[in-house]
């Protein structure tokens, strides 16, 4: 229980919303809701590279942390066989939804970055710039959602359709379908989309089994044109409400929108919940999406594993696991699914290493670290080649939904998905 302006509270989680760079951070809304507590990420290493959230109680002691995704990483491309590679421009990431647990009006927020600055590789955790620091209290009183919603105006009054999908209940992911590039007469070919998409999560661990901790919507929005824009038809009279529009040259298949304009409606139209997730699907049967605040999916049969993808990175804050030579990366990552070796300077591995894997407690006994590339998908281990780096950086298993469009969730991304699921769990 807590209390909020002399009112008591049958609450235990703090939603807030921020926006960050590695200049600086700031909140958008909060809100207190009923629902498990969170299970707080693996304390930082003090060589962390990243951004991450922590909170600290009355004492000023760090009790709780979350990674978050890492500013401006780079664009990925979805080649046919599932496989990504990124290329150079990104992504501009910069929203996050944190879900805290409530320790009390007196305790803090703070938003930490080591990429902030002249914040160095090796710097001590504590000293890794705050992009935030603000009392709990001050959060909860100044950035409350109003009761009605925000107010937006009449520019985003549109019809939306409950989904049969989940449960709604209040602390429940919710899901959000937007359309783009779609006339009044071409909404039918977004609702089979939007349908499919559900149909393949459905089917998807472990979602699968966790399908309470969602609900979805999704809105009737037209297009005044049909189709989105693109950079080869200059004249082709498209004129999409999200501006949604396919890439350049390489980055043809990673088609992108408003993400502002996106997040705006999403907002708007999503009613009340604890986390609304914008899903935008565009109209044309190329294969292409994109991430960001808001995933972005074509209606072409594959595109729904595209979205999933890039869902790892926006609910879960998870990293890309595949190695694509000569793209920036961090030097000891913050996420969860991958790791710079416990000790660099030692070129083997030492027996004490594999212990101080994040993933340590999930290691298959008897595996060789490193893993051999022919090891089974559902062993655990250290896999060399992860987030844009080809060596140095280590995954859990040979493959991944994170590594591979067509492959299962790693059994390390798998097990941290459904412990975050199962605090959205009615």
């Amino acid at each position: 229980m807590s209390r909020h302006a002399g009112v008591v509270l049958a609450s235990t989680i703090l939603n807030v919303s921020v926006t960050y760079s590695n200049a600086g951070s700031s909140i958008v809304a909060s809100k207190v809701v009923d629902g498990r507590p969170p299970a707080s990420d693996p304390r930082p290493a003090e060589s962390a590279t990243g951004v991450w959230a922590e909170l600290l109680d009355e004492q000023g002691e760090a009790v709780f942390w979350q990674a978050l995704p890492q500013p401006d990483r780079p664009r990925e491309i979805y080649h046919d066989d599932g496989s990504l590679s990124v290329v150079e421009g990104t992504s501009g990431t910069d929203h996050a939804q944190l879900s805290l647990p409530w320790i009390g009006r007196g305790g803090r927020l703070r938003i930490r970055s080591s990429l902030a600055g002249d914040a160095t590789f090796g710097t001590e955790l504590m000293l890794a710039p705050a992009l935030l620091d603000m009392q709990i209290g001050d959060i909860v009183d100044s950035f409350a959602v109003p009761a009605e919603g925000p107010a937006f105006g009449s520019d985003l009054d549109f019809p939306v359709t409950e989904l049969d999908f989940g449960k709604a209940h209040g602390n429940e992911i919710r899901l959000i379908f937007l359309p783009d590039g779609f006339t009044h007469a071409e909404l039918p070919v977004f609702h089979n989309a939007v349908q499919a998409f559900l149909d393949t999560i459905s089917r998807t661990a472990p979602f699968d089994a966790l399908l309470e901790a969602f609900s979805a919507c999704r809105a009737d929005i037209p297009s005044p044109a049909s189709g989105i824009l693109d950079p080869l038809l200059h004249s082709s009279g498209a004129n999409p409400f999200f501006r949604a529009r396919f890439g350049d040259g390489a980055l043809r298949r990673c088609i992108v929108v408003d993400q502002a304009r996106a997040i705006k409606a999403a907002t708007h139209l999503a009613g009340k919940a604890g986390h609304v997730v914008g899903m935008v699907v565009v109209n044309t049967v190329e294969y292409g999406g994109s991430g960001g605040n808001v995933a972005v999916f074509s209606v072409n049969t594959r595109s729904p594993a595209i979205a999933i993808h890039e869902l790892g990175h926006t609910l879960f804050n998870l990293a890309d696991e595949y190695a694509d030579a000569g793209q920036s990366g961090t030097p000891d990552p913050i996420e969860i699914n991958v790791a710079a070796k416990p000790d660099p300077h030692s070129p083997t591995w030492g027996p004490s290493e594999p212990g101080r894997l994040k993933w340590a407690a999930q290691i298959t006994q008897g595996l060789p670290i490193p893993g051999p590339p022919s090891s089974p998908l559902t062993v655990v281990g250290a896999f060399e080649g992860a987030k844009y780096h080809p060596t140095g950086i280590f995954r859990p298993s040979v493959d991944c939904k994170m590594r591979n469009l067509l492959a299962p969730f790693c059994p390390v991304c798998d097990a941290y998905i459904r412990a975050k699921l199962q605090a959205r769990l009615p």
